[in-house]
């Protein structure tokens, strides 16, 4: 059964949404398991097409909660409303492979400031697991969402400052760090902690970079993170 949904995978030119929405309305034994497949390999326009099939979308996607194909099904018809369950998952999965997959999903699917507006109604303890682990996904959304927060100067240094190392620990990021570095746009509360991930970067820009910021640093003690 996998092998005909993977199929679509290397036909991406094909209208796969007309082969696949029919399935959606079966009495298979295995209904549930087609269902799950189905809704990971539709397409955005599917949903958007009609109040009846979003209301199927709908119907159907509470039946497979917390799958693998739940998130497919949410990034590939990048459903935004599902951010409240996506949310959930990411601070209480026990599985870190599916808690990834939830930041993953939940970056996918909405901007930074819907992004901020989840942050924002989080418990304080919860703020710093947020953070972390969307800045695990090392993507140019997460990026976006994590640099917009490292500015946040309301916030305490700590949060900003595990911000700013997941985006420069990961490949894009450290790049957008040194573009930040050189337009003297890095606030210097968070360069210590940019620079020693900087330093242990694969392009020997960036990592010139990181040494640069070190070497103008006279008191290397402040390196450490924040405890506020």
């Amino acid at each position: 059964m996998l092998t005909f949904f993977r199929a679509f995978h290397f036909q991406p030119t094909v209208n796969k949404d007309g082969y696949l929405a029919p399935l959606l309305t079966g009495n298979h034994p295995q209904q549930k398991r087609i269902n799950a497949y189905t809704l990971s390999n539709l397409s955005p326009s599917f949903y958007q097409q009609s109040k009846q099939k979003k209301a199927l979308v709908e119907a159907l996607l509470p039946t497979i909660e917390g799958t693998p194909e739940w998130l497919d099904a949410i990034t590939s018809m990048r459903l935004s409303n599902q951010a409240p369950a996506l949310l959930k998952m990411l601070l209480h999965e026990a599985d870190k492979d599916m808690q990834y997959g939830a930041a993953k999903a939940l970056t996918a699917t909405n901007d930074k400031a819907v992004l901020s507006k989840l942050f924002q109604q989080l418990a304080a303890e919860d703020k710093m697991t947020f953070l972390e682990t969307i800045g695990k996904v090392g993507n140019k959304d997460a990026n976006q969402f994590l640099i917009h927060m490292m500015n946040q100067r309301d916030l305490p240094l700590s949060l900003r400052q595990s911000a700013a190392a997941s985006v420069a620990g990961n490949w894009e990021g450290s790049f957008s760090m040194v573009e930040m570095i050189n337009n003297n746009q890095l606030d210097e509360a968070l360069k210590p902690i940019v620079a020693l991930k900087l330093i242990n970067a694969w392009a020997p820009e960036v990592k010139e970079a990181g040494m640069k910021i070190l070497q103008k640093i006279k008191r290397p003690n402040n390196y450490r993170l924040s405890k506020n």
